[in-house]
């Protein structure tokens, strides 16, 4: 076992892969996605982030959504170039204005925050392709709530 650098509290056990069988014709299941759903990017991106493959995405989206340097684990537990971590919201105007923060609510960290309620507005927050965001107003303060909190 090892602990991933950008999570250092995840331990992870690399297992060798198994064998996979040949079959004379193929089939037609979709290949797995090249990208796993790394624990490491919800780590790096605390209000909501995924993995992404870089050759799907353009220049402008790795600038604006991307980390440069936060790859994520493949299944092996091993680093792939091919894959990094993006976050999946940013806040707009409303939100900043009312001191909220952008959050997705399918990949967000709810027990890092505490927060009263969130409005699921798209007009307060910009979402990544494939994300929804909402735009939570600012904690009460204390441990994380560990659960999604009520509209506002």
């Amino acid at each position: 076992p090892w602990r991933c650098w950008c999570c250092p509290n995840q331990i992870v056990v690399t297992l060798p892969p198994s064998p996979v069988p040949t079959k004379p014709f193929p089939t037609l299941t979709p290949a797995p996605p090249v990208c796993p759903n790394s624990d490491c990017c919800r780590a790096t991106y605390l209000e909501g982030g995924s993995c992404s493959q870089t050759s799907t995405l353009t220049k402008p989206e790795k600038k604006k959504w991307c980390s440069s340097s936060k790859q994520c684990l493949t299944k092996i537990g091993t680093f792939d170039p091919k894959c990094v971590c993006c976050k999946n919201c940013k806040p707009r105007k409303g939100c900043k204005k009312m001191k909220g923060k952008c959050v997705d609510p399918a990949t967000v960290n709810w027990a890092y925050f505490n927060f009263r309620c969130c409005y699921y507005d798209k007009r307060k927050c910009l979402a990544r392709k494939g994300s929804d965001c909402a735009c939570c107003k600012k904690p009460n303060g204390g441990q994380g709530g560990h659960k999604k909190p009520p509209p506002c």
